[in-house]
């Protein structure tokens, strides 16, 4: 080995005339594919002929087994693996894997040496990465030449080893030296197998799924099928779980593996899917499992890139698998993922999903797949918002799914399309519960359709054609044409009271529908239609519900559209009642469909709801009363919720609201709202699941497990020898224990199951709390003038409050608060003739003030806040109630005008509209008294911040205490707080004299400012500079306040001395450090000595305007005599 490492390194080359050798070196670097491999046949001729002619010429005095050709291009070629140029590492490795094939001379050993000699991984970081890929290409070379089992056996050990540590060194890497050792292990024999490469393979291999990755199940997947007795069930077992690799257990760890091999390998496949493939290929129903668990479940519900690998593994599939497994490698998410990408051409997709379907045209068979693919462009098209919303298709797709869902076509009937022909094959039941699922999410689209189009001025609601008919109103009739044809079946037939039910329905129906094609103007008629064709269509799927509602629903209609209204009995309630109560019930089912019809329902009834039939919604709200319920409440997943619904709207959909109702434009917005939410609660209740405390010891069982233990039990304060000594015990007592034992887990399984059921119950309560806060929402858009939404103020402010402090209920909070300030509160018009309410309204205020002392939140002072001015807007537009006047008289219009003039200045001026001023102010007056005077106060300036800035001239009774407190505040805070709510006010409005005169206010003001600012000068020290500039910038205001209330200079005779303050308190240190503060002292001075000026200056330029005015009337007066 000395001698063929001296003559391959220690050669001096070529010489200089055989320039065509080393021109050879150029074209195998060359990027372009054929330059390299004519360069690499080229070096490959010359070596072979240099090579004869040395062993010809080779003598017994030579040692030198290679040319010096061969020698300096072996040399060059491994050195040329490590450049980086473009080309360079795959001409130089194709020509040494050529002349490791064309030369027996060469020894493998030799390159290996070579190898370790110029590509050592050495150096920065880019040498390294150079020298790696080096490295990797040489041992390729090696692998694809065929000469390795020419070295000796050592070195086949040794090159394992290199392409093990070679994959260590970079993710990159991993994929291709995985790669060259599976080439090896194909090419071994079995001695060789298990005497070289086993061992070293079985060191890597023996970590099993932990941290598994694609390279080493690929591997192991091999080295199992090429030496199936050296790889053993017992080895599997061991470290891989099963002795079967395709368990179903291991379906979790092979589902990882699969998502972990996109990241390095993406667009491309992975070697261990297609082996993974084949594989579970021998055994179909384990396929289907596979399919079902890690295609269907996992990677289709993931990434792009694992979506694109779903969508390569079908293809791999259909080549593998029989006709009769086709349907079942077509699952609902994968068919819906393919549907979803061919749909909108702007998904990554898209082009992955045209090939596959052109690839698999010629393929697919089986009617099976056929009719879920069928199933499946169905309803993408009624999905497709892009496409021309007519309504004769879009019935057309509707039909077709409702027939196959429910019916079974006999004979053929040319008068039904959907029924023209017999089909051969009858549907079988998976398809059916499809169609049946696809039927319920079409109808949803319709549901969800405006008839922007419609002729004519009447409103319209959701799922409307064009015609003032309902989508659904077709479809039922449709269905009872199937009901009465002979030839068609049901797949489950009605029972008679379920007949019976349905044909009341449909009378009713029919009557609604004379009534409404008559007058097209909304009304009860369309909600009662509305509710019996949904509700009729639930027949189908839950019957027993149904017939329940049906019942009362006829009730309520007699009494809603009678003409004359009959005399109600004493305990029987309203049919407003009645229906509210049934749209509840509907809400609770967890049906997007469903929450549409509610909507809808509620929009026409909404302006005939009264006190009792709005307080059933704020029952559901009321946290005391909706905690008992939690328990009770069953929410229901209705067969027509699909979980792949959002995925294709996301996609598709357009612009889709109701165009005649203004909140139809947010429905998408709260319905991805919805989602969102959803998925956030998902996500808190995994966080809860994996923040349960482990290891810990739970007392209640550790009491239970002692007392059933008794004496064998180890006490806490004991050893476990002392405790092994006294527990011994027969055999019967042992069976008897062990019963005990496991009554004792069970109980402790059944409190565990009966947490969880709680806390699903919790969260679908504040799901269905969400759903009837929409319905609020419609209340107020559709009805603000009615009295009734004042009484919504309260109950909402109540189930804010215990929301905001539970993290489970934080979106409720954000919803009810939302709905609370920005809609409630904030409505354009309000209520007007409430003045039977007008001391309930006070009232309420009174409360809301009381709810602030006791304020968890800022948030929840703002909402309060809100509320109450609310109440003081309405109550302040509405006018009192005046007794029937007499005939004006010319004396009754005197005192009229007398009356007006001195209102302002009356006892009139403490009301305003209806609003009882003195009783509000004195609630305030007590609020901020307790803000300003007492440390422990929970109120925050939020509250008086609103008041001044909403209704200023009520900020103003306010003025007194607020100048008290700028000096007499409990703590720094509290006085900054004054000073700018003082300044704040100030700012606002002009001065009304509320609490105190003008000049009274002006000499509380100067006053306190010019004392607090001599106690500043004299103790300099304990001055506070953010109090001082805060007072500085009120000061200014109220100067500027001055100017404009009352010009006479006696005014500002109670700041004549600030001059001289300022000019002293500008000398001190603190103001000279802070440069705010100086600026405000400017200000101020500036604001005080151009008092004078200003006026001088007004007074001139009004002398030069009458001046103005005097010559251009004389210049008139003259042209006109002329």
């Amino acid at each position: 080995m000395a001698v063929h490492g001296e003559h391959v390194a220690g050669d001096s080359g070529p010489s200089l005339q055989d320039r065509q050798l080393l021109d050879t070196f150029w074209e195998l670097a060359s990027p372009k594919d054929g330059k390299r491999v004519a360069g690499a046949q080229k070096l490959v001729e010359i070596i072979v002929k240099k090579q004869k002619e040395h062993t010809t010429r080779k003598n017994e005095t030579q040692n030198d087994d290679y040319c010096k050709e061969l020698s300096y291009t072996l040399s060059r070629l491994v050195k040329g693996l490590a450049s980086s140029r473009k080309g360079a590492r795959q001409g130089y490795a194709m020509a040494l894997s050529e002349i490791l094939q064309s030369n027996s001379e060469v020894k493998v050993e030799d390159i290996l040496d070579l190898i370790e000699e110029h590509l050592e991984i050495k150096g920065r970081k880019q040498d390294e990465r150079c020298c790696a890929f080096g490295q990797l290409f040489a041992f390729l070379a090696i692998v694809q030449s065929g000469r390795v089992f020419q070295a000796p056996d050592q070195y086949l050990e040794k090159l394992i080893t290199e392409l093990y540590r070679l994959s260590h060194i970079k993710p990159y890497l991993n994929d291709v030296c995985t790669q060259a050792m599976i080439d090896i292990i194909k090419q071994c024999q079995v001695e060789d197998f298990q005497k070289y490469a086993w061992p070293v393979i079985k060191e890597e291999l023996q970590k099993g799924w932990e941290k598994c990755t694609p390279g080493r199940l690929q591997l192991l997947l091999i080295c199992r099928k090429s030496f199936p007795h050296a790889v053993k069930s017992k080895f599997l077992k061991s470290h891989w779980s099963r002795k079967d690799i395709t368990h179903e257990e291991n379906l979790n760890h092979i589902a990882h593996v699969l998502e972990e091999s996109t990241i390095n390998s993406h667009p491309n496949i992975h070697s261990v899917c297609r082996e993974l493939l084949m594989l579970y290929s021998e055994d179909s129903d384990k396929l289907i499992i596979f399919w079902d668990h890690v295609v269907d479940k996992v990677l289709c519900n993931s990434t792009y890139e694992r979506k694109y690998l779903s969508f390569k593994l079908l293809e791999l599939t259909v080549t593998l698998v029989d006709a009769n497994d086709m349907s079942g490698i077509f699952s609902h998410d994968l068919v819906r993922c393919i549907m979803n990408s061919l749909v909108n051409k702007q998904t990554f997709l898209h082009e992955a999903a045209k090939e596959l379907t052109l690839v698999d045209k010629g393929r697919l068979s089986g009617i099976e797949a056929d009719r879920k693919w069928v199933c499946n462009q169905l309803l993408s098209l009624v999905r497709n918002y892009n496409l021309p919303r007519d309504a004769t298709w879009l019935l057309d797709c509707t039909k077709f799914l409702l027939t196959h869902a429910f019916f079974t076509v006999t004979k053929a009937d040319k008068t039904i399309p959907e029924c023209n022909a017999v089909l051969e094959d009858a549907v079988s039941e998976p398809i059916k519960k499809l169609c049946c699922q696809y039927f319920f999410s079409a109808l949803n689209c319709l549901s969800n359709i405006s008839s922007s189009d419609a002729e004519g001025s009447y409103p319209r609601l959701l799922g409307m054609m064009n015609d003032c008919e309902f989508y659904v109103y077709r479809v039922v009739m449709f269905v009872e044409q199937l009901l009465t044809n002979e030839h068609v079946d049901q797949v489950e037939p009605f029972s008679t009271e379920v007949r019976e039910c349905w044909d009341g329905i449909i009378t009713a129906v029919q009557k609604l529908h004379k009534k409404t094609s008559k007058d097209k103007k909304l009304s009860e008629a369309y909600a009662f239609q509305l509710l019996y064709l949904h509700i009729g269509l639930q027949l189908f799927t839950d019957s027993t519900q149904a017939m329940d509602i049906v019942q009362e629903l006829h009730d309520c209609e007699k009494k809603a559209l009678q003409k004359r209204r009959s005399v109600r009995k004493k305990d029987e309630p309203e049919w407003i009642e009645v229906v509210t109560e049934i749209l509840l019930s509907l809400l609770s089912q967890s049906s997007h469909l469903i929450r549409i019809v509610v909507d809808n329902v509620f929009k026409i009834i909404c302006p005939h709801m009264t006190k009792e039939a709005l307080q059933l919604l704020l029952d559901v709200l009321d946290p005391k009363k909706s905690s008992d319920s939690e328990s009770n409440l069953q929410i229901k997943r209705d067969s027509e919720e699909e979980e792949d619904v959002d995925d294709v709207e996301e996609q598709t959909n357009g612009n889709h609201g109701d165009v005649g109702d203004e909140e139809e434009g947010s429905k998408g917005e709260e319905e991805s709202d919805e989602e969102k939410e959803e998925e956030e609660e998902e996500e808190d209740e995994e966080e809860e699941e994996e923040e349960e405390p482990v290891g810990e010891v739970d007392e209640e069982l550790r009491s239970k497990l002692m007392a059933v233990l008794g004496d064998a039990a180890i006490r806490p304060d004991e050893d476990s020898d002392s405790g092994s000594e006294n527990s011994d015990m027969s055999d019967s007592q042992m069976f008897k224990l062990d019963d005990a034992l496991a009554e004792a887990f069970k109980e402790k399984l059944k409190a565990k199951n009966m947490k969880k059921e709680k806390i699903q119950a919790k969260k679908m309560m504040i799901h269905f709390k969400l759903r009837v806060l929409d319905l609020l929402d419609i209340f107020i858009k559709r009805q603000p003038a009615n009295p009734l939404v004042l009484s919504l103020l309260h109950p909402l402010l109540l189930t804010i409050k215990p929301a905001l402090n539970r993290k489970e209920e934080n979106v409720l909070a954000e919803k009810a608060s939302a709905l609370y300030k920005n809609k409630l509160c904030r409505m354009r018009k309000y209520p007007h003739s409430i003045h039977e309410k007008c001391e309930d309204l006070h009232q309420d205020i009174e409360d809301f003030i009381q709810l602030v002392y006791k304020a968890p939140s800022v948030h929840f002072v703002s909402l309060v806040s809100a509320g109450t001015l609310f109440m003081m807007r309405v109550l302040k537009g509405n006018t009192a109630v005046q007794e029937p006047s007499p005939v004006k008289t010319r004396s009754h219009r005197e005192n009229k005008n007398k009356q007006s003039k001195s209102k302002d200045t009356g006892d009139n001026k403490e009301i305003l509209g209806i609003l009882d001023v003195r009783r509000v102010i004195a609630l305030y007056r007590n609020a901020l008294n307790d803000f300003l005077s007492k440390r422990q106060s929970r109120l925050h300036p939020v509250l008086f911040t609103e008041l001044i800035e909403r209704l200023p001239e009520l900020g103003w009774y306010l003025a007194d205490l607020l100048v008290k407190y700028v000096k007499d505040g409990v703590q720094l805070y509290r006085k900054i707080q004054a000073s700018k709510m003082l300044a704040m006010l100030m700012s606002r409005s002009a001065f009304t004299d509320s609490s105190m005169s003008w000049a009274e206010f002006s000499t509380a003001v100067s006053s306190t400012v010019q004392e607090i600012i001599i106690n500043t000068i004299e103790d300099e020290s304990n001055a506070k500079p953010k109090y001082l500039l805060e007072l500085l910038r009120m000061m200014q205001i109220f100067v500027n306040l001055t100017y404009t209330v009352n010009k006479e200079s006696r005014c500002r005779e109670t700041w004549t001395d600030f001059p001289t303050l300022l000019e002293k308190l500008a000398l001190t240190t603190l103001v000279s450090k802070s440069s705010e503060i100086k600026i405000a002292v400017a200000a101020l001075q500036k604001a005080m000595l151009g008092s004078d000026e200003v006026k001088h200056r007004g007074r001139k330029r009004k002398r030069k305007k009458q001046k103005h005015r005097a010559k251009t009337g004389g210049a008139i007066a003259n042209g006109n005599s002329e």
